[in-house]
């Protein structure tokens, strides 16, 4: 009873550490019990104002797509190489010309070589009467089978020196290895050429190809036969389907894969061109 007289008295005499006390006590009340409702409509408001689109959930399938360039190329090519020792005669070759297969391109001087051909023919018709007689004599028993197995040996061995022969005196015509067209010549009539000495450069142009380089993580989606979308820049309006004719693989975790464009496309030789695939 004394301390509720005495804290009685304190307030009499600080009214104004009073006043305060209610004021502070007062706004605490209002701020704890106000209700929330009003917050949650400022809150809801100020979301209304963000703009949302809504659409509606469909089935519809992934597509992978991949497309990478490459420089379209004749479908073959080949350095051409003289077999044959001798002077150049004649030469058939300018650049630009079409060449079937097989036809002529340079003659080297065969003197030498159609001579050491016709004695070795010689000596192979030789041995081939001697190889008939002997087997004749054998069968009748007139002569030893050694003597019969040693003309048998006579006549391969001059079979062998006609086939090599012939050989070398064909070599001195180099001929096209395919129908195309010769892109380089290296020598002129009159030049002395070797073996292993390249003359001229062929490029078969009857179909095309692009070579393009497949990342690893790419592999699985291509193989031989799949079809591939072709274009370039230079021809907008042209569009072309090339089939992987070749995979060839990397040892830089790339492939090297072939495309076979179709007839129509020769005039994009040495055109940059980009293939796509899309799965």
């Amino acid at each position: 009873m004394n301390s509720f007289r005495t804290a009685f008295g304190l307030i009499k005499k600080h009214k104004a550490l009073s006043l305060i006390f209610l004021l502070v006590a007062a706004v605490a009340a209002f701020f704890l019990l106000r209700p929330r409702e009003k917050e949650k409509t400022l809150d809801r408001k100020y979301f209304d104002r963000i703009p949302v689109s809504v659409v509606s959930a469909t089935k519809a399938a992934v597509r992978d797509s991949f497309s990478t360039v490459g420089t379209v190329e004749a479908f073959r090519e080949a350095d051409i190489f003289s077999e044959s020792e001798g002077i150049v005669r004649t030469v058939s070759a300018d650049p630009g010309e079409r060449k079937m297969s097989g036809e002529g391109l340079f003659s080297v001087d065969n003197e030498l070589q159609a001579a050491l051909l016709k004695k070795a023919n010689a000596h192979y018709r030789q041995a081939t009467r001697d190889f008939e007689r002997y087997k004749n004599l054998h069968a009748e028993g007139a002569v030893s089978l050694s003597s019969f197995e040693t003309v048998q040996l006579q006549r391969e061995e001059a079979q062998a020196d006609y086939i090599a022969a012939n050989r070398r005196y064909g070599d001195t015509r180099i001929k096209a290895p395919f129908s195309g067209v010769v892109t380089s010549r290296f020598v002129e009539q009159g030049e002395l050429v070797r073996p292993g000495m390249k003359v001229a450069h062929m490029l078969d142009l009857s179909k095309v190809k692009i070579v393009i380089y497949v990342p690893e993580r790419q592999i699985m989606k291509f193989s031989e036969g799949a079809l591939l979308s072709v274009t370039s820049d230079l021809f907008p309006k042209e569009r072309f389907s090339g089939k992987v004719s070749a995979v060839s693989e990397g040892a830089d975790f790339r492939s090297d894969y072939r495309i076979l464009l179709p007839d129509g496309s020769v005039r994009w030789f040495k055109v940059l061109a980009k293939a796509s695939f899309s799965g």
